[in-house]
């Protein structure tokens, strides 16, 4: 088929670009399908044989009409949590920081219905373990710690390490937090000695950082880099394979400015941006200049893609966007989904995974969320007393409006089999159509790649 690497396909009135080299299809619009397939007529490749590949779409193309929804039980529900490969605990709400954009502050609803009612996460813990060993799960698990600032909680944290080791001891465990790194040279040591995994929030250099301040008003970047710096000097081996940074975007940094500070580190963050989910109020002035990003010269994302090429295919990923990684329930973990639908795979619409089959979230209050960024009302069941509540009937009524929201959304989207959005954290921009991109900064990227 000579030397074009890059064919237009059609399907199911969408159309896509099949890349030969790695046999993926990207979403694209009719126009740059007829582009290409004019210059392809032009050519001495056979369009024939591009047309076959049409076919690709085979008995189960059309994914929104084999969206199928099995009722959930608790023993369901019970299976996956033994079965989950990660537990993230609450060990508090305090935090020593008090960020401007945090998803608990004054512009969010995310949980904003704390109840005063705290309950043993040590006790949680342990029920959960009690679970997975009743069904003899002997899989690796990893132990998250979450905050506010989890380190605020030493006490209850070295509690759980000692309790897993003592009733899991055959089994392979890792530990990791999610930590604003103010507190870290006080407890370096532990964290090293038990290889803790570190996902430090920071925004870049000192101007970067300006939404992250301290109770008192004061900064927190020199605190949190002088920590930083410690470990890269004096535990190389350690900073390189368990120290990992998150950082914000916001209107205050951009990539270049992140990277030039973070890369003095031989680091690339995980970059994300402020939510706008679960937002109270995006009209808010001061919100609106907050969430509005660092507009890009080419002269910029030329010095991106040339100095830090693995920023930049965060920075465009819209090339990672890979038809073949459909969301389907087809693993190990669920296998009992499966069999309520005899013949047929699952297909669960948008990034949402089946309850618990990634993680299980455990409030300071005891109740039990799939994962530490869904809203309050997403709540699914609770420990108490050292049992298990499920709140079966909620999940039901959950998921049975997850497909009929799709449904009725999603249809013409083209991102419909590669969407990347979670209902349960995202669930505003689905319901309100915000999270339907139109394309076109993946269509002239794609046009440039072409």
């Amino acid at each position: 088929m000579g030397n074009i690497n890059i064919l237009p396909i059609e399907c199911d009135s969408l159309y896509y670009l099949y890349d030969c080299m790695d046999r993926s299809l990207y979403p694209c619009s009719n126009k740059i399908y007829n582009q290409l397939s004019d210059k392809l007529k032009n050519s001495d490749i056979d369009i024939n044989k591009i047309k076959q590949l049409s076919h690709y779409k085979g008995k189960g193309d059309d994914t929104l009409s084999l969206y199928k929804y099995p009722e959930v039980t608790q023993k369901m529900v019970l299976k996956s949590l033994s079965l989950t490969p990660q537990i993230v605990l609450e060990v508090t709400h305090n935090c020593n920081l008090s960020s401007t954009y945090c998803c608990y502050g004054k512009y969010y609803n995310i949980r904003k219905s704390i109840t005063k009612t705290k309950v043993n996460i040590v006790e949680c813990l342990e029920t959960l373990i009690d679970q997975r060993n009743k069904n003899e799960i002997k899989a690796d698990l990893h132990i998250s710690f979450y905050g506010g600032e989890p380190l605020l909680r030493f006490d209850l944290i070295s509690d759980c390490v000692k309790l897993v080791r003592k009733k899991l001891p055959d089994v392979n465990i890792t530990f990791g937090m999610t930590t604003n790194g103010l507190l870290l040279s006080k407890h370096l040591d532990y964290l090293i000695e038990n290889d803790f995994t570190l996902l430090i929030s920071i925004d870049g250099n000192r101007g970067n950082n300006i939404y992250r301040i301290k109770k008192d008003g004061t900064e927190s970047f020199e605190q949190v880099r002088d920590n930083i710096d410690t470990i890269y000097k004096k535990y190389p081996s350690y900073f390189k394979s368990n120290v990992f940074f998150s950082t914000v975007l916001h209107n205050k940094n951009n990539y270049i400015d992140v990277m030039d500070f973070i890369s003095r580190w031989k680091k690339t963050p995980i970059f994300s941006f402020i939510a706008t989910s679960n937002a109270k109020d995006i009209n808010n002035t001061f919100f609106r200049e907050m969430t509005t990003l660092h507009t890009y010269s080419e002269a910029e994302l030329e010095y991106i893609r040339k100095e830090y090429p693995d920023a930049y295919r965060s920075f465009i990923p819209e090339f990672s966007c890979n038809i073949t990684s459909l969301q389907m329930v087809d693993n190990n973990q669920v296998a009992d989904l499966r069999k309520t639908i005899e013949g047929e795979k699952m297909y669960y619409p948008g990034n949402s995974c089946f309850l618990f089959a990634s993680r299980v979230f455990v409030t300071n209050s005891g109740i039990l969320y799939t994962c530490e960024k869904v809203p309050d009302k997403y709540k699914f069941g609770m420990i108490k007393d050292k049992k298990i509540i499920i709140y079966t009937k909620r999940i039901n009524k959950y998921y049975k409006s997850i497909i009929n929201i799709f449904h009725n959304n999603c249809p013409a989207c083209y991102q419909r089999r590669t969407c990347h959005k979670c209902f349960f954290a995202e669930n505003e921009d689905v319901i309100n159509k915000r999270c339907i991109c139109d394309g076109v900064k993946a269509l002239n990227d794609i046009s440039k790649k072409l």
